[in-house]
């Protein structure tokens, strides 16, 4: 799977992570964090749209995975405006 495939999937899936009670938050927060703050590749508007739908996501899941959702979020923003 090419990566930009990979990319535009996790994020259209992002908004889907309510409907099994938020019990695949932390796979899909590690595979953002892999894949924005491991590489430096990405865009600032790229960014700015899966921190977005982060932000969007942890109003519909259990407070455990809100809280990590809004750290990842956090961690995000800091880490892009450090460069």
């Amino acid at each position: 799977m090419d990566l930009k495939d990979f990319s535009t999937l996790l994020y259209s899936l992002l908004l889907d992570l309510s409907a099994d009670g938020g019990k695949n938050v932390p796979v899909a927060l590690a595979a953002v964090e892999a894949m924005l703050l491991k590489r430096k590749q990405y865009a600032e508007t790229r960014v700015a749209a899966f921190v977005k739908r982060l932000a969007m996501q942890l109003l519909q899941v259990p407070s455990n995975g809100a809280l990590a959702s809004l750290i990842t979020a956090h961690t995000m923003l800091q880490v892009r405006r450090r460069r």
